[in-house]
This record gives C-alpha cells, sequence and structure tokens, in this order.
C-alpha cells in the first residue's frame, strides 16, 4: 500500500477529508468504488461516513450498521453502502459482500474489514483513523496504487 495523505487534527479534518472524498468520487476516472475505514472504536469512522454521505447527497441520518452488517442509502440515483463487520469473523457464513461492492455504481464503506476480510476491487482506498487525544486524530489513506493520489 501506498501512502498518499496523512494528516492530524480535529472533527473540522474529518469534515473536509469527507468533502474531498466525495469530490473524488464524482470526479476519478475510474470511479472510487470502496472505502475501507480503519481504526479503534470511537476514533471516527461512523463520522467521517456521516459527513460523506452527507456530501454525496444521501438525505437521511447516517448512523453505525453494527447491528445489521449493511446499510444502503439512496443519492443521485446510486447508492451508498455502508458496511459494518464488527460483528463478523473468519468463521462467518458466507455473505455475498463483493457483488453488493462489484454492481455498485454508487460508493461503499467497510469499517472493521480486518475482521471478515473479503476480495475487493482496485478502485479503493483505505482510511486510517488514529486517536491522539478526546479531539484530535491522525488520518492517513492508502491506496493500493497511485491512483487517486489527487486527494492531497
Amino acid at each position: 500500500m501506498n501512502l498518499i495523505y496523512q494528516e492530524s487534527g480535529d472533527l473540522q479534518l474529518t469534515r473536509n477529508l469527507a468533502q474531498k472524498i466525495a469530490t473524488l468520487f464524482f470526479t476519478s476516472e475510474p470511479r472510487l468504488k470502496l472505502l475501507i475505514l480503519k481504526g479503534d472504536l470511537g476514533a471516527g469512522k461512523t463520522t467521517f461516513a456521516s459527513h460523506l454521505a452527507s456530501f454525496l447527497g444521501v438525505k437521511e441520518i447516517v448512523n453505525s450498521p453494527t447491528f445489521t452488517i449493511l446499510k444502503q442509502y439512496k443519492f443521485h440515483d446510486l447508492t451508498f453502502n455502508h458496511f459494518d463487520f464488527y460483528r463478523l469473523d473468519y468463521d462467518s457464513q458466507d455473505f455475498d459482500f463483493i457483488e453488493l461492492i462489484k454492481d455498485n455504481k454508487g460508493l461503499s464503506i467497510i469499517e472493521w474489514y480486518d475482521n471478515f476480510p473479503i476480495a475487493i476491487p482496485d478502485e479503493h482506498l483505505v482510511i486510517e483513523f488514529q486517536i491522539i487525544d478526546q479531539n484530535e486524530r491522525t488520518i492517513s489513506i492508502y491506496s493500493p496504487t497511485h491512483q487517486f493520489k489527487e486527494i492531497v
């Protein structure tokens, strides 16, 4: 993985980054299909997902799908898939998540991907949230290639 962006800051940084990613989604070719969000509980993954959904045009309140594994939202005739694999493990039944991601013309987000790794498309970014203190995070973005480098 190639580190393509890293910055530390407060909640405004999370919001600004969500806005940049939303713009990237609408302007990139090939289109960004998937974001993998990493970080401890309370690091800001769901907050980021909520801001991103808003910037994409989702009108509903976006919250954690921890107990449902997947929540889907509509925006501009596209779908925003928000997965949370926190409660899954390697022994979980074989869900066909990859088809939902590959066939989606919109954007998908996976929180807690490491709990249930699946094959993922090349058009993805990994965003890692590290807690510095109660109000500050370091956010790092990785790409499997140098694709989507324009985020910086």
